[in-house]
């Protein structure tokens, strides 16, 4: 069996994830980081803790991730939390329409939109007062930010739906994220 120790805080765990856990891999994560929500074996019991493992005392805690890319750019981007598109600038908004499966949702004027998993529900998405969505729960959240709007509401989707977002104006540049790592 292979078994990957991420030691650090959640951005560690959530950087090996999409390089290893994306694959299939299972991780560890060992907190030496602030947060420790992903990451919640202290130092102290990390010995205990791999004897367990061995043992087969363990619950196997399983994520799903986001795929994704941009029209002209085909490489594909992975995130365990969430994709974030946002205007380039700050305090600027941008203009986008949101398709699922291909059926217009809305066309909205935002500081951008967050589109997360169960697991980046507690993250960004929790910041901008987007549902949290417990880890067994096969959903995508998709939050407006900021929208210039007195009706916009976060969705809650299966994981299984094609999202689109089509940016409006051209004028507005716009940056894809993923986990807060890379951005387009």
């Amino acid at each position: 069996m292979i078994l990957i120790i991420a030691i650090g805080g959640d951005g560690t765990l959530i950087s090996s994830a999409r390089i290893y856990g994306y694959k299939g891999l299972p991780i560890l994560g060992v907190n030496l980081g602030s947060l420790g929500f992903l990451t919640d074996i202290p130092p102290e019991n990390l010995t205990k803790s791999l004897m367990d493992i061995v043992e087969g005392k363990f619950i196997e805690d399983e994520r799903f991730f986001l795929e994704g890319n941009l029209k002209k750019n085909k490489k594909k981007l992975i995130a365990l939390n969430e994709f974030v598109i946002h205007s380039d600038y700050v305090a600027q908004l941008i203009e986008y329409e949101l398709y699922i499966d291909n059926d217009f949702v809305f066309r909205q004027k935002a500081d951008g939109i967050i589109i997360s998993t169960p697991t980046g529900s507690t993250g960004y998405s929790l910041s901008g007062r987007g549902p949290i969505v417990h880890p067994d729960v096969k959903a995508i959240t998709i939050l407006p930010m900021f929208p210039h709007s007195l009706n916009t509401s976060p969705l809650v989707i299966n994981e299984d739906k094609e999202i689109i977002i089509k940016m409006v104006s051209k004028k507005n540049k716009a940056k894809l994220s993923a986990d807060s790592h890379n951005s387009i």
